[in-house]
């Protein structure tokens, strides 16, 4: 399993032995046999002979290295499903843009999983998001017309209002 692993818990002139990077990412569960995979996989130790010491700033290139790896770039009309773990176009090519505070998101549905895929946006990219998708509401998102069609309850209900309509009170 790929993780990001968090740079800045490293210091740069520090020699870490193999615990000692363990104990660093010690939320993340990283197994000693983890960092000796690091090793043999190109991860500079200070002198090569055990134990093993790394310096801080060794571990922060190879460990960047990694994390950069893992990357995805994508264009404006792209998106990249976390399920699948490759880039995909959205469901019938339908978006729905979202605000929290002044930050943007762009919803869609993953055409192969049916799992929702997230991209965080800048307005300033609206018009051009416009020319590749149409933007729509979360129902039709969620391929529903009416929002009561997948309830269980019965048609005959649905239909009786339970409100009075205007002038009548009971």
């Amino acid at each position: 399993m790929s993780r990001n692993y968090p740079l800045k818990r490293i210091r740069y002139w520090y020699a870490y032995d193999i615990d000692e990077i363990c104990a660093v990412y010690k939320d993340m569960r990283l197994h000693p046999q983890t960092v000796l995979g690091w090793i043999k996989a190109g991860l500079k130790t200070a002198d090569g002979t055990k134990p093993f010491l790394i310096m801080g700033h060794q571990l922060t290139e190879f460990l960047g290295n990694r994390n950069a790896a893992q990357k995805h770039k994508t264009q404006i009309h792209e998106m990249f499903c976390m399920s699948c773990k490759d880039i995909k176009m959205p469901y019938r090519k339908q978006v729905q843009i979202t605000k929290y505070g002044y930050l943007h998101n762009m919803k869609a549905i993953c055409p192969d999983c049916k799992k929702i895929m997230n991209k965080g946006i800048s307005l300033e990219h609206y018009p051009t998001i416009k020319k590749f998708y149409a933007v729509v509401d979360v129902l039709q998102l969620y391929d529903c017309e009416v929002a009561t069609a997948t309830t269980h309850l019965p048609a005959q209900v649905l239909m009786q209002s339970s409100e009075p309509v205007q002038g009548e009170l009971f």
